[in-house]
């Protein structure tokens, strides 16, 4: 269901942007990415692929929201920063898995309102439960560092207006988890690699 309602969703971002840029406006398409660009990032579906992710730790696929913010150095390249946020299921009970993301992104820019981007860099994850009546005794927290690669395309509708979709792939083990007041190192990390998949919507403060 999940799944089919990503496709869904997907389907209408394609719809909505397809028209070419019009005319009059071809002018103002950035041929450069020098600035500071903020996005707000809903809906974002993510899901498992680690190995570890099993038994007790298993979560399912959940959606979220996230924001970011993107520098851009030169007229290709600039430093992103994101943090977002999604909510699973983890056995009988609500978990918040937080993802923050530093990196450099690097757009493919031309003649065209639509720029492709690829980007990576480092990744802090911390996976919780938001249960207020969960036991003192049980484990409530998982913590771990690793990397992302992502894989996008940007729409631009005007010079500071653009809508994205875009793609992550998060490599990370867990290594560090809270078991009630006390916290200690995992005896052996924690695979818990996912994938999500989001649309985002931004404004760009150019510099020319």
């Amino acid at each position: 269901m999940h799944r089919k309602t990503v496709i869904a969703l997907i389907v209408v971002l394609i719809v909505l942007v397809a028209d070419a840029a019009p005319a009059k406006l071809r002018g103002f398409i950035p041929r450069s990415r020098r600035g500071a660009e903020v996005c707000v990032e809903i809906p974002r579906y993510i899901f498992p692929v680690g190995d570890g992710l099993v038994g007790d730790y298993y979560i399912d696929e959940g959606w979220g929201f996230g924001f970011g913010l993107m520098l851009g150095l030169v007229d290709n390249v600039g430093l992103e920063a994101r943090t977002v946020q999604s909510n699973h299921r983890i056995g009988g009970g609500e978990w918040d898995l937080d993802q923050t993301f530093i990196g450099v992104k690097y757009c493919i820019v031309g003649d065209s309102a639509f720029q492709p981007f690829v980007s990576g860099g480092y990744c802090r994850q911390l996976m919780e439960t938001d249960s207020v009546d969960a036991p003192l005794e049980e484990f409530t927290r998982l913590s771990g560092h690793g990397g992302y690669a992502s894989i996008g395309i940007d729409y631009f509708r005007s010079s500071k207006f653009l809508f994205s979709i875009r793609a992550d792939y998060i490599l990370m083990d867990f290594t560090h988890g809270s078991f009630g007041i006390d916290e200690a190192d995992l005896d052996e990390s924690i695979d818990s690699d996912t994938i999500a998949i989001s649309l985002s919507v931004g404004y760009r403060a150019p510099i020319w």
